[in-house]
């Protein structure tokens, strides 16, 4: 039964908020539209009044202009859902021949949901509107809200499954999606995410430039409430999964592929969630394997969510640089910077005009 569809067809991702006697609830339609409250009757869910409808917010977006927002839906080679979100640029007609760059992001978490119906304005859309990327986000095996069977299928052996399922969706959205430059892709991620970018980067060829934040590269050293519900006790017969969950194993197992890609590392030297420790042992792996790589550190700086705003600024404009070099770009505010120099000659400088 539809609990919202007598207030809005466009309430397609709610939150409810009980009334202490339990006869009323307040309905939170939280997206794809722009967020709306709706006061309803718990018995017969009778709506009685809309509380807000955000006017302020509806004025500003009604003179802007914002990203589509496009959902996909398939069907991986060993019979999972795979769900896909694509934040297309405003300008983008799919019948033309027009090719965009894209950035993959990466779940921080296994258990979470980044596909959803949810209304927000968050850098994936920065970047789909200012830079005419288009951003997209999936979600394969180990995502919530799918089933305890799809939650759970990652069980074991964190990474094996995600990465199949993410090469298959790649490889699905480069031959299915004409406006999908093929050779300008980059995928990052963070924590899990982060994790998740490096195996992906080292055992398959499906992408050539990625960047990992705070990536774990040991689920022995991670927080033992999530490493052990997902890959089982260490120093006991789950150990080998412990083993083959190591991003440091899996990078000398396939580091000849990382010869030719481009990869940046992030980490805040004070992060607690993901101690610095992590990186410090895949940059040495990598060292020692040969492997080209790039790497930001924030000294004092923890975990991403405390970053203060100037670090959070520079962390974002090196992602967005990583980006422009990728895609091998220019970006245009540098270039108007150089238009408005002004031009000198032996020392003498020529007046505006």
């Amino acid at each position: 039964e539809c609990l919202s569809c007598n207030v809005s067809e466009k309430c397609l991702f709610n939150n409810a908020i009980f009334s202490p006697n339990g006869r009323y609830y307040i309905s939170e339609c939280l997206g794809p539209d722009i967020p709306t409250t709706y006061l309803l009757t718990v018995d017969d869910n009778k709506f009685i009044e809309t509380l807000d409808i955000n006017e302020e917010l509806r004025k500003t977006f009604a003179k802007t202009s914002l990203p589509k927002i496009k959902y996909l839906t398939i069907r991986s080679d060993k019979g999972s859902d795979i769900r896909i979100e694509l934040i297309l640029p405003q300008l983008l007609i799919e019948d033309e021949d027009t090719k965009y760059p894209a950035v993959i992001e990466l779940n921080n978490r296994p258990d979470v949901q980044s596909v959803n119906y949810e209304h927000r304005l968050d850098w994936s859309r920065y970047l789909t509107s200012k830079k005419d990327y288009i951003t997209i986000h999936i979600d394969v095996k180990g995502t919530g809200y799918q089933g305890n069977r799809h939650m759970f299928a990652v069980i074991g052996e964190l990474g094996k499954e995600e990465v199949q399922d993410l090469k298959y969706a790649i490889t699905y959205l480069k031959k299915s999606l004409p406006y999908i430059d093929k050779d300008k892709i980059v995928v990052w991620g963070r924590d899990y995410g982060g994790f998740l970018t490096v195996s992906l980067l080292a055992t398959e060829e499906i992408v050539t430039c990625a960047i990992a934040v705070t990536p774990i590269a040991n689920w022995k050293n991670y927080m033992s409430v999530f490493s052990e519900r997902y890959i089982g006790q260490p120093y006991s017969n789950f150990d080998i999964n412990y083993q083959n969950s190591r991003l440091t194993q899996i990078i000398e197992q396939h580091f000849k592929n990382l010869k030719a890609k481009t990869f940046l590392l992030v980490h805040g030297t004070s992060d607690k969630r993901v101690n610095i420790d992590h990186s410090m042992n895949l940059m040495k792996t990598l060292t020692d394997k040969s492997v080209q790589f790039k790497v930001q550190l924030y000294p004092d700086s923890g975990v991403i969510e405390s970053w203060d705003q100037s670090v959070r600024k520079h962390f974002y404009l090196t992602m967005e640089d990583f980006f422009a070099k990728c895609f091998q770009v220019e970006d245009e505010e540098e270039i108007d910077l150089l238009k408005n120099l002004t031009p000198w000659k032996k020392g003498v400088r020529k007046p505006k005009l």
